[in-house]
């Protein structure tokens, strides 16, 4: 499987809490085929304004958001998530890092990592 920018990329299984799984964790191997009926049943949901889905590499295989935009978004986040996983191996060194929740006044980001793929969803905030 090739991502947009040539990379070999290979799928897993994504760790969520705040978006409902329930439909994928029981479904095919991690294929394209799988990356796009989840970025389709992301991307459907009330509220959601961008999905952003990253391969191992760190690269947009698939995205709302125009390709240079979402190369930069991306490259944001990891960083963010790279801090906060370093800082959590201080307080806990066992724990694992399971998702990244920011939410400002009018949108929240959802950051969700897995071994092989990360899902960034981007929505409005419920108020």
């Amino acid at each position: 499987l090739l991502c947009i920018c040539g990379h070999s990329i290979k799928l897993a299984r994504p760790r969520a809490a705040s978006i409902r799984w329930s439909h994928f964790l029981n479904g095919p191997r991690r294929t394209l085929q799988y990356v796009e009926e989840a970025f389709r049943q992301i991307e459907k949901k009330k509220n959601i304004r961008d999905v952003v889905i990253v391969n191992e590499l760190g690269h947009p295989v698939k995205s709302t958001m125009e390709f240079k935009s979402s190369v930069k978004f991306v490259g944001l986040f990891q960083e963010l998530q790279g801090r906060i996983e370093r800082g959590m191996e201080h307080i806990d060194p066992t724990d694992e890092f399971l998702m990244l929740r920011v939410r400002t006044k009018s949108d929240e980001v959802l950051l969700v990592p897995d071994s092989k793929i990360t899902i960034i969803v981007v929505q409005n905030a419920d108020k």
